[in-house]
């Protein structure tokens, strides 16, 4: 059994992230689908990484990073969270994911006092729907191309 771990990001995981951002897979199932230049990314990720407010975790396989898990608040709501996740090509299909974010969301869920996730999945990505559903997100609605995944905190 391979060793599933997350860890917070650190600065040293600006470049990887920035390789992983702007995968032609990863541009594809993002909200604006465009890539990102290096220093929109480095702006970005500096701020994302000192947000007391957001969780920004690295997803890693027997010390080796292999994706990304993202917890922000919804418009500065700190009781209801948006979740992102992404895994690289050969980390997918075999429960990674799925492990990671279950311990994810219990060290939030324990360490700040929330009563939602929403995960914001694009309607064409049915991988990441029934990703979601399996972990207990249920629909909402839909918002133009984006459907909306609720995860009630009981």
């Amino acid at each position: 059994m391979k060793n599933i771990s997350v860890r917070k990001a650190l600065e040293s995981d600006v470049s990887l992230v920035f390789q992983w951002r702007n995968e032609p897979e990863i541009v594809a199932l993002s909200d604006k689908q465009v890539n990102v230049s290096w220093n929109e990314h480095e702006v970005w990720f500096k701020k994302k990484i000192n947000c007391i407010l957001s969780d920004f975790l690295i997803i890693d396989v027997d010390q080796e990073p292999v994706g990304v898990i993202r917890f922000d608040p919804v418009e500065n709501n700190a009781t209801i969270y948006d979740v992102s996740i992404y895994l690289m090509g050969r980390n997918k299909g075999k429960n990674i994911g799925s492990i990671a974010l279950k311990k994810a969301m219990h060290e939030l869920v324990n360490q700040r006092n929330i009563c939602a996730l929403h995960a914001r999945i694009r309607c064409e990505n049915r991988i990441s729907i029934k990703f979601f559903e399996s972990l207990g997100f249920n629909f909402l609605h839909t918002d133009g191309n984006i459907d909306l995944y609720i995860y009630e905190v009981v």
